[in-house]
């Protein structure tokens, strides 16, 4: 059987497995799992989305394996999941901190993702599209739930920089911000990051970063292609991301993942 110089694949969605109407080719998907299986290498989904968005893409591929909300929810098949929560009260200062900025967060849970009825019509409905058993709450504070995976908002991605400032004073070793790049910026546990998540994922089945190929093109994806032992940047990426990893992958409209996968595995 052909060498493959890698035992793990881990692919963001947004920007990099998903082309932009939020879609990837199944059959070609199908094509490409098979080969990897047959050389024993592992698919991983390593996203900011939400567990329950991310598996309703694979419902007919149940051998994927996800690193979710940043590396708050960790699974895989006959894993037991990992979780990182927010403390409570980290949680609440922050969600209050954002109410104070005029900004409508979104809290996602274990058991429901949670935003206010009063939030602007067209954040509901990113909401209800990323994260399906969403439920509008009349108030955020206190919180729906204690076990918090992640607080989101999206701010003009100028802005980025300073919301993370606000949000984070004082709070900086119990609270991490992910800005994606693109005006979202995810608050999670310090504990939580794709890479940290990732070396969780591939220990449970032998495996090391060093033996991941790693697909990504936002800035929550730096430390999860730093750390990959082969990393490609969408060529859609971000500048910070395409000067961090080592290769360039044709974009996400154009299923570059599958299309270096493909190559690797003699499939094209």
């Amino acid at each position: 059987m052909q060498s493959v110089p890698f035992r793990a694949v881990a692919v963001d969605m947004d920007g990099t497995f998903l082309d932009d109407y939020k879609q990837f080719d199944e059959d070609r998907f199908a094509r490409v799992l098979a080969a990897l299986q047959e050389h024993d290498i592992q698919f991983i989904v390593a996203s900011g989305n939400q567990y329950e968005r991310l598996v309703r893409y694979f419902e007919a591929f149940p051998a994927v394996s996800y690193v979710a909300e940043n590396g708050a929810h960790i699974t895989s098949p006959g894993m037991a999941p990992v979780r990182h929560f927010v403390p409570a009260d980290v949680a609440t200062t922050v969600i209050t901190r954002c109410l104070e900025l005029g900004l409508a967060p979104m809290v996602c849970g274990v058991r429901h993702a949670y935003v206010a009825q009063d939030a602007p019509a067209v954040l509901r409905e990113r909401a209800h599209y990323y994260c399906p058993n969403l439920v509008e709450v009349a108030a955020l504070v206190p919180l729906p739930e204690k076990t918090i995976y992640q607080v989101t908002v999206n701010v003009a991605q100028k802005d980025e920089q300073r919301v993370v400032a606000t949000l984070t004073k004082g709070l900086e070793w119990r609270v991490t911000a992910r800005p994606s790049g693109n005006g979202s910026i995810d608050l999670i546990a310090p504990t939580a990051t794709k890479a940290q998540g990732l070396a969780t994922l591939l220990a449970h089945s032998g495996r090391q970063l060093a033996d991941l190929i790693a697909f990504g093109d936002g800035e929550n994806d730096l430390e999860m292609l730093r750390a990959a032992g082969i990393s490609y940047a969408m060529a859609n990426g971000s500048p910070v991301v395409r000067r961090t990893a080592q290769l360039i992958a044709p974009s996400n409209n154009e299923a570059g993942v599958l299309q270096v996968l493909e190559r690797y595995l003699k499939l094209d």
